[in-house]
């Protein structure tokens, strides 16, 4: 249906109007007082902004990210920001963009999936001021707001109603320019990767469905229908096939393929974290890091390992009142149009608990994709969309059909129903011996829940209504400002992040960028170890433009993270090792050319097996640095009399590394046959970097005979060697690492990573890729 069949265009300027300004005041703390959203948005994604800029400026759009975890797929990890429009967008016209302006792309974003749902609401024929709650929640409720800090998440949470709002056209009138751009839409929240485009897409699919069963003429409809739905679907394949089967690649030889029930459903929702659905500010935490108290925290017994921005799932009042009272007390969601919204919210809430019920286990076992995910907590965010849309549309009834008619009992009984939910919030405030600490909160939740109340019924009862819808979106705007923004949740200052933010203004990353440009003007490219450094450093070497053994990521090559011992964290001065690298005084910490270590302590509490192979540190700030001048060159030419053959995956598992003298010996997988060749001692010949990017390492081989030119980067499914512009496949060197064969003579070799390459993505749709 036409907007303009539905509602005026004033109408709609002025809905759209008020949830801009309303915006701004929830968007206050960002853009005025200049705090920023902490955590994993800045320790992650911050740093892989400031990558991605710094890559672009060189002209070098980066299919492979060499600064973390030894080197590692940027096209196939979903949190890269490679495909993000507005990152990508922001990283292409400022080579050093700011936290600031980090964060304004994620509040952009959220206020773009505010807008889409107040344009979907104002199509289905809301009334204006139920749009605009549906928009206000849409942006900062529950999760969204929360959970700011996980930004690729929040970024697929606002997509979504966009995504919603093209079906919706395309469903209304189905024209080719229509499907190609619900076709669009759908593959880009694909591109996604993430549980909450997966739930998204889920949701999105239940409405497609709906929209086809309440046609009059369901055949006529489908059959109108049947080919646009086909040319949207090519679509979004189109769009969407190559991110996917890049992360479908990397997980099969990943850390993390698909997850067991045990692990994937660990961080479930406690069933108690509802009650912050009511209670905004129930288990503290809002304003104090002290003053949580609730599931997370060591506190809480049994202690259940999930955060606490998932715990808080507050939307407002005014929608609690609405989904609560006319939704369910009234019957607005069990029957009738609302049937649809409220069996939604079940599926949502059901599964973000997980564990904590039966059915979450069959979804697991048989809804597929589920065990691509961890976090089945992550559904709040599905759930929090749900809730706007319900709030709108119970809204909108509430103004066209006024208040369902009840008995005065049903009304007593309604009472009794909201004394109990608060009550049962003191009951576990009280069982925790924290009801005194939860007396304002609960008395704040009685107060915020009449004034909703009472401005429901006013808006039901059709007087005044326009100064009371002016009160209630009001109310709304107050309430969210209050408990959603802001909060030390999703908004502190951005000094802790400085390294990420203003690396020149740190004198330990300012002399890592001076220390590191001179050895490898001397040594070529090296490795560094950094450890023990907080947060904010874990991916620092993705904005100082370094190579780390570590980093902060939960996706890693499995090869990799049981060799060397990486994990998903390097915040802590404790360091767990691998098979191969068993120490920095290893063999194999000299093959990934760990030129310097970085410790948040000194080595002796870290490794102390390796404290005495290592002089007096170098103190810069809080760290201990150590230099390792056995590091071995990232390039070397050996003879080939000097390869050995192995077992790449037998090494990787028991370690048990040869004693070789690695700058002149390699192992070869696989070697290939050739006359037993006699010991020589004598130069091979050499190797120098002609040219080096994120995916492509130009080589200068001088060969005295026939060998192998080793390069001391991850061997992954992709990379491709030309010597002399002829292709061959790498061997696979030293474990982890790629050589090329070459004859004796002068050569042009370089090693390149080509996931775009048509055969490489036909052996990936294949199967054959590992």
């Amino acid at each position: 249906m036409n907007l303009s069949v539905r509602s005026s265009g004033r109408d709609a300027a002025l809905a759209l109007a008020t949830v801009v300004a309303a915006w701004v005041v929830l968007m206050w703390p960002w853009l005025v007082d200049g705090l920023t959203i902490p955590w994993d948005a800045k320790i992650h994604f911050q740093a892989m902004l400031r990558w991605l800029s710094g890559h672009l400026a060189e002209g070098d759009w980066p299919l492979w990210m060499p600064e973390t975890f030894g080197g590692r797929p940027a096209l196939g990890d979903p949190q890269s920001l490679l495909l993000s429009p507005g990152f990508l967008a922001l990283a292409a016209f400022d080579s050093e963009p700011s936290a600031r302006a980090g964060d304004a792309v994620v509040l952009v974003e959220v206020l773009i999936g505010g807008l889409a749902t107040v344009l979907f609401g104002l199509r289905r024929g809301w009334h204006p001021a139920a749009a605009v709650l549906a928009g206000l929640v849409m942006m900062v409720g529950g999760s969204a707001s929360a959970r700011l800090q996980h930004t690729l998440l929040v970024q697929s949470h606002a997509f979504i109603p966009v995504v919603l709002l093209a079906l919706d056209i395309a469903l209304d009138r189905p024209t080719l320019l229509r499907s190609v751009c619900a076709g669009a839409a759908v593959g880009w929240l694909v591109v996604g990767r993430d549980q909450v485009a997966y739930l998204g897409l889920i949701g999105l699919g239940v409405f497609v469905v709906a929209r086809a069963l309440a046609a009059d003429d369901r055949r006529a409809f489908l059959r109108e229908r049947m080919v646009p739905a086909a040319v949207a679907a090519t679509v979004a394949a189109a769009v969407a096939a190559i991110p996917v089967l890049a992360t479908l690649e990397f997980a099969q030889i990943s850390n993390r393929p698909a997850f067991e029930f045990a692990f994937g459903a660990k961080q479930s929702l406690p069933p108690v974290a509802f009650l912050t659905a009511l209670v905004p500010d129930l288990f503290g935490g809002l304003a104090s890091d002290l003053g949580y108290w609730g599931p997370g925290s060591m506190a809480w017994t049994p202690h259940v390992p999930v955060d606490r921005t998932v715990v808080q799932l507050y939307a407002g009042a005014v929608p609690v009142v609405l989904v609560l009272w006319i939704g369910v007390l009234r019957g607005r969601l069990l029957t009738g149009p609302g049937r649809l919204i409220g069996i939604l919210l079940l599926f949502f809430a059901i599964y973000a608990l997980g564990r904590y019920t039966p059915v979450f286990e069959l979804l697991f076992d048989t809804l597929p994709g589920v065990d691509k995910f961890r976090r089945p907590a992550d559904a709040t965010f599905a759930f929090a969309a749900m809730t706007a849309l319900a709030a709108g549309w119970l809204l909108d009834r509430v103004l066209r059909d006024g208040l369902p008619p009840v008995p005065a009992w049903r009304g007593v009984a309604e009472v009794a129903g909201g004394v109990a939910l608060l009550a049962a919030a003191a009951w576990v405030a009280e069982a925790n011996g924290r009801l005194n600490e939860a007396l304002p909160a609960l008395a704040t939740a009685l107060v915020l829940a009449g004034l909703a109340v009472a401005a429901v019924a006013l808006c039901g009862a059709g007087r005044h209504r326009p100064l009371v819808l002016v009160v209630l979106i009001g109310l709304s705007m107050v309430d969210l400002r209050t408990f959603a923004t802001g909060t030390l949740l999703n908004a502190r200052p951005v000094a802790p992040f400085a390294v990420l933010d203003e690396p020149e203004e740190v004198p330990l990353a300012a002399w890592l960028e001076r220390e590191v440009t001179a050895i490898e003007a001397r040594e070529g490219p090296v490795r560094l170890e950094v450890l023990g450094l907080g947060g904010a450093w874990q991916n620092a070497a993705l904005v100082l433009g370094l190579e780390s053994t570590l980093g902060y990521n939960p996706l890693r090559l499995e090869d990799y993270d049981v060799a060397v011992g990486a994990r998903q964290n390097s915040h802590l001065a404790a360091r767990q090792f691998g098979t191969l690298m068993t120490g920095y005084r290893s063999d194999f910490a000299d093959l990934l050319g760990v030129r310097l270590i970085v410790l948040g302590a000194p080595i002796e509490q870290v490794d102390p097996a390796s404290a005495p192979a290592f002089g007096p540190p170098r103190r810069i700030g809080p760290a201990w640095i150590y230099d390792n001048p056995r590091a071995v060159p990232r390039v070397l030419f050996i003879g080939r009399e000097s390869a050995r053959p192995y077992d790449p995956e037998a090494l990787v598992a028991s370690g048990g590394l040869p004693a070789l003298d690695w700058r002149r010996e390699a192992l070869i997988d696989p070697l290939p046959l050739h006359v037993a060749m006699p010991p020589d001692r004598s130069q091979p010949g050499s190797v120098r970097i002609l040219d080096r990017r994120s995916d492509r390492i130009d080589l200068d081989v001088s060969a005295a005979r026939d060998g192998f030119a080793v390069l001391h980067d991850m061997a992954y499914p992709g990379w491709v060697v030309y010597v002399d512009g002829m292709p061959q496949e790498p061997f696979r060197a030293n474990v982890l690492f790629m050589a090329a064969a070459v004859p004796a003579g002068r050569h042009a070799v370089t090693f390149a990573y080509e996931p775009l390459a048509p055969r490489h993505l036909w052996s990936v749709i294949a199967g054959d890729h590992r």
